[in-house]
């Protein structure tokens, strides 16, 4: 009847291995660098509201940062700078293919809302 299944049985004693694997790899690793002091974006970046905007995603070349924001809806928006020593520009929203067209929480196709 359960030949077929996977459970926590089969499954525990390889989970154990990548557990004891990675703790033993983990001992030699080392950070070239130390973090700074944190940092709230909405007090140094004038475009961003701090009761609307909550940053969640910056674009690997560091050009674009996207937002939640309630300004208007739920929606997510986007900030595109030409490069790194650029200020930030007022977001802009990124529409219907992104948004639902309701302002609901959950973006098109994403989530429990689609």
């Amino acid at each position: 009847m359960f030949r077929n299944r996977t459970t926590i049985w089969n499954v525990g004693p390889i989970l154990a291995t990548a557990i004891v694997v990675v703790a033993m790899g983990a001992s030699s690793v080392k950070a070239d660098f130390t973090f700074g002091k944190p940092v709230n974006l909405t007090t140094v970046i004038p475009v961003l509201d701090p009761m609307n905007d909550n940053v969640f995603s910056f674009s690997a070349d560091g050009l674009e940062m996207y937002i939640l924001s309630f300004r208007a809806g739920c929606d997510i928006w986007v900030l595109r700078r030409d490069s790194k020593d650029a200020d930030w520009p007022p977001p802009e929203r990124l529409g219907p293919a992104v948004n639902d067209p309701n302002g609901a929480y959950s973006p098109q196709g994403i989530g429990p809302m689609s």
